[in-house]
This record gives structure tokens, sequence and C-alpha cells, in this order.
């Protein structure tokens, strides 16, 4: 998905998504329009990279529940 940008009463969203399979990270970065104007592309990935990495990180360190184990009594 590319990303989208919408501005919205002064402030610009910028909605992505990253991931493969079924682990795809979607968000949006808010930011004033100068700030938006000013901040470089590379910046922006940077900012969407950490954020995944961050959820990402959560997600795979959550303990995930054996279906075959037995519920005690």
């Amino acid at each position: 998905m590319d990303d989208i940008i919408n501005n919205i009463d002064g402030q610009v969203q910028v909605i992505f998504e990253k991931g493969e399979g079924t682990q795809i990270y979607r968000d949006a970065i808010w930011m004033s329009e100068a700030e938006y104007a000013n901040t470089a592309s590379t910046t922006l990935d940077a900012i969407k990279q950490e954020r995944y990495d961050n959820w990402l990180a959560i997600i795979n360190a959550m303990p995930t529940e054996d279906p075959n184990a037995t519920i005690p009594e």
C-alpha cells in the first residue's frame, strides 16, 4: 500500500502500512503542515521503521497458548 497523505485542519496525517504475510502493521503519523514540509522522506521512513520494529518486538515477545494444553481442574 502506498502512503495516504491527508490534510485535516492544518495537520498532516500520513497513513502507512508495513510488514508481510500475516504480520501487517498499520499506523498514522500526525504532524503540522510546517513539520511535514520540513521533514525529509528518509526521516519519515525511519519513523515508520521504528514504529514497525517496536510493534514487531511486542508481537513476537507475547507468550502463546498451547492449543493442546489441558486446563487444570
